[in-house]
């Protein structure tokens, strides 16, 4: 087992896995340096030919919840509505090339869902192969965009991902409601795939894996995904993730987002 030390990311490998481990203290927030660290730790990854399943997990109290809030409430106050937005659309076109390859990886990607996963921290856990959550109902996972903001979950492409997952009505209900659901309500509707207790996770979810990894081989395992993906009625993904993303950047322009945002960050602010 190797161990490699990245900011705010700690990468195990071993013969035929990987886990990833997330602990950009408090919340796993998605800023810049953080998506930027993950990256590096994808190219590190993909020289490791070997390896073929990579776990994603949180060493913090949640997965993740998404957005820096600090940083947005910062943003405005220097640099205006405008300069937010601005900030806003590059770095979460950097996010939407995250989520991309981790999707499109050669290698199975499983999201471990222990704590809360909210917004882009879902769309994260939705770019991955599979997501098994811990059984504990006081754990939510959801997109709240719409309740905070007004729009949709497509920084990093969520709309592609939940309705591959969810079908269309049931991602509507989502993202419309702008609700989150605990991980028994998310398992019915096949937003996550296995419900496990939180001591079963380094135990029997890494250790399967592991076997399945070293039983397959990484060539099976990328050719697996390739038939699979390609089965199915979302198989452009480059296609559906640009119409995804100039529909949300028109939204985040033309839409209620400059407003909402500001009473958002006055709202945190009172906070802090």
């Amino acid at each position: 087992m190797q161990i490699t030390e990245f900011e705010n990311i700690t990468l195990k490998t071993e013969h035929y896995h990987a886990v990833i481990s997330l602990k950009n203290k408090p919340v796993n927030a998605l800023s810049e340096s953080f998506i930027e660290n993950f990256l590096k730790v994808l190219n590190h990854i993909e020289s490791l030919t070997e390896i073929g399943v990579v776990i994603l997990r949180s060493e913090l109290g949640v997965f993740s919840a998404g957005g820096d809030a600090t940083w947005m409430a910062n943003e405005i106050q220097n640099n205006g509505v405008d300069g937010l937005l601005k900030e806003f659309e590059r770095i979460m076109n950097r996010f939407r090339i995250l989520c991309h390859r981790i999707h499109t990886a050669r290698y199975l990607t499983i999201a471990e869902i222990k704590g809360h996963a909210l917004a882009g921290g879902l769309e994260l856990a939705a770019a991955c192969d599979l997501r098994v959550a811990a059984d504990n109902q006081e754990i939510r996972i959801g997109v709240p965009e719409m309740t905070h903001f007004g729009v949709a979950p497509s920084g990093g492409g969520g709309v592609y991902y939940l309705v591959r997952l969810l079908g269309v009505a049931n991602a509507m209900q989502l993202v419309i409601n702008g609700n989150s659901v605990h991980p028994r309500r998310a398992l019915e509707m096949g937003l996550v795939q296995e419900l496990l207790a939180v001591d079963e996770f380094e135990v029997n979810n890494e250790k399967r894996y592991s076997e399945i990894a070293k039983r397959g081989g990484a060539l099976a395992i990328q050719e697996i995904k390739k038939m699979l993906y390609k089965a199915e009625p979302f198989s452009d993904i480059n296609q559906h993730l640009e119409a995804d993303r100039n529909s949300h950047w028109h939204v985040m322009r033309h839409g209620n987002f400059k407003a909402n945002v500001s009473k958002f960050a006055e709202k945190f602010g009172s906070r802090n």
